[in-house]
C-alpha cells in the first residue's frame, strides 16, 4: 500500500506528518490491527529469554474464538502447569526445551533466532518484535494480552479465532464491583502462541488465507 500526500515548506509539514501517521494506522488496519486495540503481548508480558519454553502456572485451555469460521467438530486445546499439552481428540503432547513434543517426537521448535519449524507445520515462522508469529508471506498469529488470538492474512481481521483462559473464565469476562479482571499467564505467551498456530494451521488454514 502507498499512501500519497502533497508536501509544501511550511504550513503544510504538520499536515505531511499527520498523513504518514495515518498511513502508519492503515497499514495496522490491513493487517488486523485497528488503532485502539489493546497494547501488544511483548509490551505487558514479563520478560524472559527466548528459550527454553515455560509451561503456564495453571491450567489453560484454547477454544474457538468468536471469528464465525466453519470450525471442525474437535477444536480445543489445553496446556498444563506440568507441561503437558492436550490437542483434539486427546492427542497428548509435552513442553520440553525448545520443542513442543507428541508421541516422543518434536514436532515443533523454536530457536534462539525465535524461529518456529517442525514437522507439524507446513511452514517455517518467526516471532516479530511486537510478539507477532508470522511467516515470509506475513501470515500468521497475534497473541493478543487477554488471550485472544487474532488471524493475520486471513478474512478474520477483527475477530479472534481462538481464545485461551483458564477453564472458570473467559479473556470476556467483565469484572464486577471489587472483583479482579480474568488474567493468565502472560510469562507463557510464547508456548500459547505455538500452540495456537499448531492449532490454527492443521485445522482452520482458511484462517491464514490458505
Amino acid at each position: 500500500m502507498i499512501c500519497y500526500a502533497k508536501v509544501r515548506r511550511g504550513v503544510w509539514l504538520g499536515l505531511s506528518l499527520a498523513s504518514v501517521a495515518a498511513c502508519a494506522q492503515l497499514r495496522d488496519i490491513k493487517m488486523g490491527k485497528m488503532p485502539w486495540d489493546h497494547p501488544s503481548i511483548v509490551e505487558v508480558a514479563p520478560k524472559a529469554p527466548m528459550l527454553p519454553l515455560v509451561a503456564p502456572n495453571d491450567v489453560l485451555k484454547g477454544d474457538k474464538g468468536p471469528a464465525g469460521a466453519a470450525y471442525p467438530a474437535s477444536f480445543a486445546a489445553t496446556i498444563k502447569a506440568d507441561g503437558t499439552v492436550v490437542f483434539p481428540e486427546g492427542a497428548p503432547g509435552k513442553v520440553k526445551g525448545a520443542s513442543i513434543v507428541v508421541g516422543g517426537s518434536p514436532v515443533v521448535t523454536l530457536s534462539e533466532a525465535g524461529e518456529v519449524s517442525g514437522n507439524g507445520l507446513k511452514r517455517r515462522y518467526r516471532f516479530a518484535p511486537d510478539g507477532d508469529l508470522l511467516d515470509a508471506e506475513g501470515r500468521g498469529l497475534r497473541l493478543a494480552p487477554d488471550g485472544g488470538v487474532r488471524a493475520i492474512g486471513g478474512p478474520y481481521h477483527y475477530k479472534d479465532v481462538m481464545v485461551w483462559a483458564a477453564p472458570s473464565t473467559t479473556p470476556y469476562d467483565k469484572p464486577k464491583a471489587g472483583e479482579a479482571a480474568a488474567t493468565w499467564d502472560r510469562a507463557a505467551w510464547r508456548t500459547v502462541a505455538i500452540v495456537s498456530l499448531l492449532m490454527v494451521e492443521n485445522l482452520l488454514p482458511e484462517a491464514l488465507g490458505r
